[in-house]
């Protein structure tokens, strides 16, 4: 413990720099081969040290070992040590941006772009922020092809990048055969992840497939179909996704019909829209298998009647302001979808959308460009946990998003009857005007309207 402690005072309070030099490798050593003090320390000198020769020093030796401490500088299940908001902020030159990137690629495949605790999608995070869409490209189709890959956790971070994930489509229509270990994962991804950017050369992609990678992707759904709801195959529209491919081949897929289905799955836009905000920070979205944070909290086995209330936030769906970042349990979305029998698809977008609703109330810029302060968004209703007012804005977005569409409709009444109460009160105010809901939610982020349920329900109608 002296031996790190005496290096550490040397990292931060010797003038001579060549010691910090010396200091900075020693704990990157120490950090590299498991000790996890040594891996706080050098993250506490990125935030302060202005030195570059310093304060790169960390990220000059590859990992080796998944041991290796320094893999919470990416990590994103540990927020508080991952080194996005420090690369942000820093003027970072050409060899930081190369060493940086050589130090995320190698975490990505030391784990074979495959990791259940958030290291490839913070890695690919970080290369998608440094990399030229060349670099990037090359590195993502490479992993890709391998049959380690975890489609998911390698392509979520890429979503804003529209050029890159139309160079994949690209490819993937030009030779399926060099990603069939994953083509099936590959393309399911990009239905669940459209954008404007990607709408036609998805439908040109599903036109232009051999019918052997047809039948694959068709038995892909049958077969999660059948998981969903733990019994016999269905027929052959019942999976939404299945009802959309077969549309293409009979050609009922419009230009319209199309752009509404883009529009489903575009939660957070859906809901900026909805209520007359501009959305334009990026809102990241993962879905995970860890377990949710009340399923962490009740590691007792639960009796059946104490399993009855089900709430949104921290079971099923989360959002994290300080991250500006969306997860969906996706565990506990199936086990709650076979519980309510009804669709996962469906649960997993009402879980979506009320999450997305939380983001853009705290994210969504008005006419002038503001937004809700971080700490404001926080400080509503005193900060009860779950806020009344924060899960009625909500659920009454998330109503007002989905009321068209009859399976998620059905899908959140259901729901709706085993939320506990703070999730229900919205049921009072589906006759307020969006306008009058907007106007009052700018007042709150003013300072004008106290941020409470109480005087929310006063003075909304």
């Amino acid at each position: 413990m002296n031996e790190i402690n005496d290096l550490r005072d040397n990292l931060f309070n010797n003038p001579d720099k060549e010691k910090r030099l010396k200091a900075a490798g020693e704990l990157t050593k120490m950090a590299s081969k498991g000790n996890e003090e040594a891996a706080k320390i050098l993250y506490e000198m990125l935030e302060k040290e202005e030195d570059p020769e310093v304060w790169i020093k960390p990220f000059e030796v590859p990992p080796k070992s998944k041991e290796d401490k320094r893999d919470r500088f990416v990590r994103t299940e540990y927020n508080e040590l991952f080194i996005m908001p420090i690369l942000k902020e820093r003027n970072i030159s050409e060899y930081q941006k190369t060493t940086i990137i050589k130090f995320a690629k190698s975490f990505i495949e030391l784990y074979e772009a495959n990791d259940y605790y958030g290291v490839v999608r913070g890695a690919m995070t970080i290369l998608s922020y440094l990399t030229d869409e060349d670099d990037l490209f090359n590195f993502v189709d490479m992993l890709l092809k391998k049959d380690t890959t975890d489609i998911d956790d390698l392509l979520s971070s890429l979503k804003h990048w529209p050029g890159l994930l139309q160079r994949i489509i690209s490819v993937l229509r030009g030779n399926p055969d060099e990603y069939s270990l994953k083509f099936v994962e590959i393309f399911d991804w990009l239905l669940r992840n459209p954008s404007p950017e990607t709408v036609k050369i998805i439908k040109e992609l599903w036109f232009n497939l051999p019918w052997n990678y047809k039948v694959a992707v068709k038995l892909y759904y049958y077969q999660r179909y059948a998981r969903e709801f733990g019994g016999a195959l269905p027929g052959p529209t019942e999976h939404p996704f299945l009802e959309w491919l077969e549309d293409f081949e009979r050609g009922a897929v419009t230009t319209f019909s199309f752009a509404s289905y883009i529009a489903l799955h575009s939660a957070s836009q859906m809901v900026a829209e909805k209520l007359g905000l501009h959305l334009k920070d990026v809102v990241r979205e993962i879905e995970t298998h860890e377990p949710s944070p009340l399923t962490r909290k009740n590691r007792e086995p639960q009796r059946e009647e104490n399993r009855e209330l089900i709430p949104i936030d921290k079971l099923l769906g989360e959002y994290f302001p300080d991250d500006q970042l969306i997860k969906l349990y996706m565990t506990e979305i199936y086990d709650c979808a076979k519980r309510l029998m009804v669709s996962v698809n469906a649960l997993r977008r009402v879980v979506e959308f009320h999450e997305s609703a939380h983001a853009v109330v705290h994210l969504g810029r008005d006419a002038e460009g503001r937004n809700f302060n971080t700490g404001a968004f926080k400080r509503v209703d005193g900060g009860v946990d779950p806020s009344p007012l924060h899960e009625t804005l909500a659920q009454l977005l998330t109503y007002h998003c989905i009321k068209d569409f009859p399976e998620l409709l059905e899908c959140f009444e259901e729901l709706n009857q085993h939320q506990p109460s703070a999730y229900r009160k919205w049921e009072n105010f589906t006759h307020v005007p969006l306008e009058r809901i907007r106007n009052i939610l700018v007042g709150i982020r003013q300072g004008r309207i106290e941020a409470s349920f109480d005087i929310f329900a006063r003075i909304v109608i």
